[in-house]
């Protein structure tokens, strides 16, 4: 039980920093900010190493952390950068990403 309160703990910290980003990167994308872009790739490598410590902390606790409604999320993020929509990247960040983000923290 101890590897997994390790990784509990890392994950809190990981999500602490990413609802930070999702602030920080949706002002980027409403300034049209150039370095928006590769800001939003290291938060996706950041996303998917959370999504992998959330995996294993549901399947070891049983918390309530549904990774489908991270893919849905996810999904809807990337029509909104195939179709070059800044504005929806941002409102996806702030409105529906980061409120997963900080459910997740309170629940794991």
């Amino acid at each position: 039980m101890e590897k997994i309160d390790e990784i509990k703990v890392t994950a809190r910290e990981l999500l602490e920093n990413l609802i930070g980003r999702t602030v920080s990167i949706y002002d980027d994308y409403n300034r049209e900010d150039g370095d928006a872009n590769d800001r939003l790739l290291f938060f996706f490598d950041d996303l998917s190493a959370l999504a992998e410590g959330i995996d294993a902390i549901c399947s070891t606790t049983g918390a309530d952390a549904d990774l489908n409604e991270l893919h849905q999320k996810l999904g809807m993020l990337k029509d909104a950068i195939d179709n070059d929509d800044r504005f929806l990247v941002a409102d996806i960040l702030k409105f529906e990403l980061k409120p997963l983000l900080e459910y997740w923290h309170q629940t794991i």
